[in-house]
C-alpha cells in the first residue's frame, strides 16, 4: 500500500501519453528565461528523442537524462508539451507547498475516470474540487482523509494489521510444509501479501480470495498504461487487462450488493461512503475501487520481494537481522509432549530500527516512480539558491530513481545497497526520501504496509532456511509497467525452503 496519496507512483510515466494529447502545445509562446532549461534527448533524434528514450529505458530515462545534465529541475518537449522533470530534495519544499496548483489529485482523476471506465457523471465527480479555483470539495482529498483516519493508530490500523498477520502466518505455514520443489519466491510473496492485505480491508466476504478474480486484477494491473488510453484503444491493444478489469468490477460491485462492507474494515467502509455520498454511483464506485486496488497491492508486493531477497541474499545481513529479533522472542517447553513454542513480539519487530532500515532502503534503492503532477496555473518553486517558473498545462515528474541515486544528497554509495543507512544520525534531507511520497500525498497506508512487510519478514527469517536455485543472483527488474513504484524482478527466482537447521521441531508463534 505505497503508492502516493494511497498511490506512491499512480500510473507514473502514464503521464507522458497525456502529454501527447495537449495539442495546444504546437502553438508556442515565447519562452520564459526563468523556465528550467529545455534540454536536448540523450538519443539525438528531432521530434521523437526523448519518445524512443522512454520506451526503450521506461522511468529510469528520467534519471538517465536528469544525471546527465546534473541540475536541480529540467525541461524534456515532447510534441510540444512541457515536462519538467526534477531530482532535487530542496525543490521538494517547494512543490509540497503547492498541492493544489502541482496536482497530483489531477492525475488521480484522470486516471480513475479512464482505467476504471466510469461513466461521464462519475468523471466529472472524480475532478470536482481539483482546480486550485474551485470551491467544492474533492471527493478525492475527502477520500484521502477518509483513508488516513481509518489506518491511523486511532483507527481501525491494529485490527487490520492483526487481520494481515493471521492470514499471512497461515500462508507462511503452507510454504514451509511445501515438498513439491523449487517455488517461485516472487509469485508467492504477491498471492501472500495480497491475500493478507485485502483480507484486512475486505474482510470475510473478500472478493480476492477468488483466484480468478486475482488473476483479472493482475492481468489488469500489469495492462494499466494501454487501458489509460482513449476511446477503443485499450480494448484492441490490451483486450485481457479490460477484461481483467470487467472482472474485477463485477465482483467488486457484488461484493457491495451482497452487503459485504458489513465486517470490512473501516478503510473499505469510509471509501464507499464518501463515493456515493458525493452522488457517484455504486457501479462507478466499484469501478473507482479497481483503480484503489492498484494502490492497495501494486507496490506493497514487490517490495515485499526484495525486501526478502536483500535479506536471504546476504548472509551478513540475515545473520544480523536473526540476531535482532531474538530480543522479541520468548520460549514456553510443553512438558507433557516436549514441544518448544518461541512466541516472537511483532510490537517490538515492527520498532527494530535495523529491519526498518532495510525496509526503507529497499524501497530508497529499487524505486523507480514518477510522482507526477499537473501544472494547473503558473508557479514559481523556489531551491538551490534559484527560482523556476512552471507553466500552467505542463507535467512535473518527480523523479525518485534520479533523488534516491543523488550522489550529492546520500554519498558516493548512492547507486549501492546499504542495509543500515536509515539508521539513526542518517542526515540526509526528509524529502530526499520518496519511498512513501510526501506533504499532502504522503501514503496514508504507510504504517499498515510497514507492519506487513515486517511481519511476513520475521515469520521467514526465523521459521526458513532459504536458498536460491543458482544462487542468489541479481534478477534485475522489471520496468515495462512504468506505473509501478518498485518494480517486481525481470525473471524468477527459485527456492528451495527448509525449516531452520536445529529448529525442527519448534512451533512458532506470533503476536502483535
Amino acid at each position: 500500500m505505497t503508492l502516493e496519496s494511497s498511490h506512491p507512483s499512480l500510473y507514473g510515466a502514464v503521464t507522458i501519453l497525456v502529454c501527447l494529447l495537449f495539442l495546444n502545445g504546437w502553438l508556442k509562446k515565447p519562452r520564459d528565461p526563468r523556465q528550467p532549461k529545455q534540454v536536448p534527448a540523450t538519443i539525438p533524434i528531432p521530434f521523437f528523442g526523448h519518445i524512443i528514450g522512454l520506451l526503450i529505458w521506461r522511468n529510469h530515462y528520467y534519471t538517465k537524462v536528469s544525471q546527465q545534465w546534473n541540475l536541480p529541475i529540467i525541461s524534456l518537449a515532447i510534441f510540444g508539451a512541457k515536462v519538467y522533470v526534477s531530482r532535487s530534495p530542496e525543490l521538494l519544499y517547494s512543490v509540497q507547498r503547492q498541492p493544489k496548483s502541482l496536482s497530483f489529485w489531477y492525475f488521480e482523476a484522470h486516471f480513475t475516470a479512464l482505467l476504471g471506465g466510469l461513466s461521464k457523471a462519475g468523471s466529472d465527480g472524480c475532478f470536482r474540487g481539483v482546480r486550485p479555483e474551485s470551491i467544492d470539495d474533492c471527493p478525492l482529498i475527502d477520500c484521502l482523509k477518509g483513508v488516513k483516519a481509518a489506518v491511523s493508530s486511532q483507527g481501525d490500523l491494529e485490527r487490520m494489521s492483526q487481520v494481515a498477520l493471521d492470514t499471512l502466518h497461515k500462508g507462511v505455514h503452507r510454504f514451509m510444509q511445501e515438498k513439491s520443489g523449487p517455488i517461485d519466491l516472487e509469485a508467492w510473496i504477491k498471492r501472500e501479501i495480497m491475500l493478507a492485505t485485502t483480507d484486512a480491508v475486505y474482510g470475510a466476504r473478500n472478493p480476492f480470495r477468488d483466484p480468478a478474480i486475482v488473476e483479472g486484477f493482475w492481468n489488469f494491473t500489469d495492462g494499466a498504461l494501454f487501458v489509460a488510453l482513449p476511446r477503443i484503444l485499450p480494448r484492441i491493444l490490451a483486450p485481457k487487462a479490460v477484461a481483467g478489469r470487467e472482472a474485477v468490477f463485477r465482483a467488486i460491485e457484488q461484493y457491495y450488493e451482497s452487503d459485504g462492507l458489513q465486517d470490512a474494515s473501516q478503510l473499505a467502509r469510509a471509501r464507499y461512503s464518501i463515493l456515493t455520498q458525493s452522488g457517484m454511483s455504486v457501479q462507478d464506485t466499484a469501478r473507482a475501487e479497481c483503480v484503489f486496488g492498484i494502490a492497495l497491492n501494486g507496490n506493497t508486493a514487490p517490495t515485499a520481494f526484495w525486501v526478502v531477497w536483500h535479506i536471504f541474499s546476504d548472509a551478513v545481513v540475515l545473520a544480523r537481522i536473526r540476531k535482532e529479533l531474538e530480543k522479541f522472542v520468548s520460549t514456553e517447553l510443553n512438558g507433557k509432549q516436549g514441544v518448544q513454542t518461541l512466541t516472537l513480539d511483532l510490537r517490538g519487530v515492527k520498532e527494530n530500527q535495523y529491519l526498518q532500515s532495510v525496509i526503507q532502503e529497499t524501497l530508497r534503492y529499487r524505486a523507480r516512480g514518477t510522482g507526477p503532477r499537473m501544472v494547473l496555473e503558473d508557479v514559481t518553486l523556489s531551491g538551490d539558491d534559484c527560482e523556476y517558473l512552471l507553466e500552467k498545462d505542463s507535467t512535473l515528474i518527480l523523479a525518485h530513481e534520479g533523488m534516491h541515486y543523488n550522489k550529492a544528497v546520500w554519498g558516493t554509495d548512492a547507486e549501492s545497497f546499504v542495509s543500515d543507512r536509515f539508521l539513526p544520525g542518517d542526515k540526509a534531507p526528509p524529502t530526499a526520501f520518496r519511498g512513501f511520497g510526501g506533504g499532502a500525498n504522503l501514503c496514508p497506508g504507510k504504517s499498515f504496509a510497514m507492519s506487513e512487510i515486517a511481519s511476513l519478514v520475521a515469520m521467514l527469517v526465523t521459521q526458513a532456511d532459504m536458498e536460491a536455485v543458482g544462487g542468489w543472483n541479481e534478477p534485475g527488474r522489471d520496468a515495462s509497467n512504468m506505473a509501478r513504484e518498485n518494480p517486481p524482478p525481470l525473471r524468477k527466482v527459485m527456492v528451495n525452503v527448509a525449516p531452520r537447521v536445529g529448529m525442527e521441531d519448534v512451533v512458532w508463534k506470533y503476536v502483535l
